[in-house]
C-alpha cells in the first residue's frame, strides 16, 4: 500500500489506494476534517510539538512557544538551514519531519497497519528564488526520518488531474489549474480511459503567487488604516509628518507580524515614535496584534472573508481584541482590482501553456485550491476556453485523491 500525500503552504491531506478507488484520511481526531493546516507550535511548557488545529489553538491560548506556518514557501532557501525553536535549533528537515510523522501515525491508525511507502505532491516551482532540489530534498529527508521507506514525487497539478481519471470515457485533453497557498501550478494532460493507451503530460508550468498573496492584498488595501498607516507623528510643535510605513507594513503577510513580535529593534523603533503619534489608539492596536500574537486570528477573519466573495459580491472582514475593533465592507468588484497583478501573472502563464502546447482549446478545465473558487480565475479560464467543460472534483483534496489513484496509472 502507498499513501498520497499533499503537503500544501496552507493545507495537507493524505489518502491511499484501496484498489479501486482512492480513499481520503481524517488527519485529525474529530475525524470530520479531511485536510489538516500545515501548522506547527512548538510548546515550550510541555516541550511538544502540536500540529494543525491544534497548533493554532496553542498559539491563541496564550502558551509560551513557538508558532510556524506556510514553511513551505522557504523550504527551497539555501540561506536558511532552519531556525531556533524554543532554545534548540531545529532543521528544515527536522519542522517537517514533525508533521509527517503526525499524518503518517494518524493514517496508520486509520488503515490498521504500518504503511512505508509515499507518494508526495510538489508545485513545478517551490519559490521564485530557492532550490527545488534542496525542497524535495529535506522533504524526502523528513519523510525517511517519519518512517516511510519509499518516498517519491509528483507534480501536483497532474495528480489532480489523475483524480479526473475514472471518469473519463474517450481520450481527452485535461488542462488543471492548481492554485496553492503559494504557488500556481498548471498542466496539460491527454488522459485516455482505463485500459487504453498511455497518457501523456503535454505541459505544466507554475508560477509562485497564490492564495496568501490574495489575503495580503486585502489587509495591504483594506486593514492597515486600523494600524496607523496613513496617520500622522508629531516632530516639532508645528511639525506633522506620516507615521513611518515600514512600521505596519510588516503584518501585510502573518509570518511577518509573527516575526516583528521576537524582533528588538523593531520593538525599539515603534517603542520610539509611539510617544509622538497624533492617533496612538491605532499604534496600541498594531501593538496588540503583534505582542498579542493575534496576526493568525486576524488573517482567519481576512479569509472567511476572501472565501465568502465567491459567492456574494460584498461582504465584512469581522474582528475583535482588545484595542482592535474592525468591522470593513469588503466588495468583489475593489478585491479583484486589488489582486490584478497577480492575476496578470497567472494569465501569462495559461499564454505560455498555449504557445507552447500549440492548443487552442481542451476538453476539461480542472480547478484546483480554494483560491480557484475566486469567480475571476474562471472567466479568465472561459476566455481562453469557452468550449471546456468545467470540472470541480474537489478543490482542496483531489491532489492527495490523484496522487494514491496515479499509484495504479503512472
Amino acid at each position: 500500500m502507498r499513501y498520497g500525500l499533499d503537503f500544501g503552504t496552507s493545507n495537507s491531506s493524505m489518502s491511499f489506494n484501496d484498489g479501486e478507488e482512492g480513499v481520503m484520511i481524517p488527519l485529525e481526531s474529530s475525524g470530520e476534517r479531511l485536510t489538516l493546516p500545515s501548522a506547527w507550535f512548538f510548546d515550550d511548557e510541555q516541550k511538544i510539538c502540536h500540529i494543525g488545529r491544534s497548533a493554532i489553538r496553542k498559539l491563541g491560548s496564550g502558551t509560551r512557544g513557538r508558532y510556524m506556518q506556510s514553511i513551505k514557501r522557504f523550504i527551497g532557501d539555501k540561506s536558511i538551514e532552519g531556525t531556533n525553536v524554543n532554545g534548540k535549533f531545529m532543521t528544515f528537515k527536522d519542522i517537517i519531519g514533525a508533521l509527517i510523522s503526525d499524518v503518517k501515525h494518524t493514517a496508520d491508525q486509520f488503515v490498521g497497519q504500518d504503511v512505508r511507502s509515499v507518494r508526495i505532491g510538489m508545485p513545478f516551482k517551490f519559490s521564485s528564488s530557492g532550490s527545488n532540489e534542496l525542497a524535495l530534498e529535506r522533504i524526502a529527508g523528513a519523510a525517511h526520518d517519519a518512517g516511510f521507506e519509499e518516498v517519491d514525487f509528483m507534480l501536483e497539478p497532474l495528480a489532480a488531474t489523475y483524480a479526473l481519471k475514472s471518469s473519463v470515457t474517450s481520450r481527452s485533453k485535461v488542462l488543471t489549474l492548481d492554485i496553492g497557498g503559494g504557488t500556481t501550478d498548471l498542466s496539460v494532460v491527454e488522459l485516455y480511459p482505463e485500459g487504453q493507451n498511455e497518457d501523456r503530460v503535454l505541459y505544466s508550468s507554475g508560477v509562485v503567487v497564490g492564495g496568501d498573496d490574495f489575503t495580503s492584498e486585502i489587509m495591504r488595501n483594506k486593514l492597515l488604516h486600523y494600524f496607523g498607516y496613513g496617520s500622522m507623528i508629531k516632530t516639532g510643535p508645528e511639525t506633522l509628518i506620516p507615521f513611518p510605513s515600514n512600521l505596519i507594513t510588516g503584518i501585510t503577510h502573518w509570518y511577518s507580524a509573527l516575526r516583528l513580535a521576537r524582533d528588538k529593534t523593531f520593538r525599539n523603533s515603534l517603542s520610539s515614535v509611539k510617544h509622538m503619534a497624533v492617533d496612538k489608539e491605532k499604534i496600541e492596536a498594531l501593538e496588540a496584534i503583534i505582542y498579542g500574537k493575534q496576526g493568525v486570528k486576524l488573517f482567519e477573519a481576512v479569509e472567511i472573508a476572501k472565501k465568502e466573495l465567491s459567492d456574494d459580491p460584498d461582504t465584512a472582514i469581522l474582528f475583535s481584541f482588545e484595542q482592535v475593533d474592525i468591522y470593513e465592507i469588503l466588495r468583489r468588484t475593489e478585491f479583484e482590482q486589488f489582486i490584478s497583478p497577480h492575476v496578470d501573472k497567472i494569465n501569462d502563464a495559461i499564454l505560455d501553456v498555449k504557445r507552447q502546447t500549440g492548443i487552442d482549446d481542451v476538453d476539461y478545465v480542472m480547478l484546483v485550491g480554494g483560491s480557484s473558487q475566486i469567480p475571476l480565475f474562471r472567466r479568465v479560464l472561459n476566455s481562453h476556453f469557452s468550449s471546456a467543460e468545467l470540472v470541480e472534483h474537489n478543490q482542496v483534496t483531489s491532489v492527495a485523491y490523484g496522487l494514491s489513484h496515479a499509484e495504479y496509472q503512472v
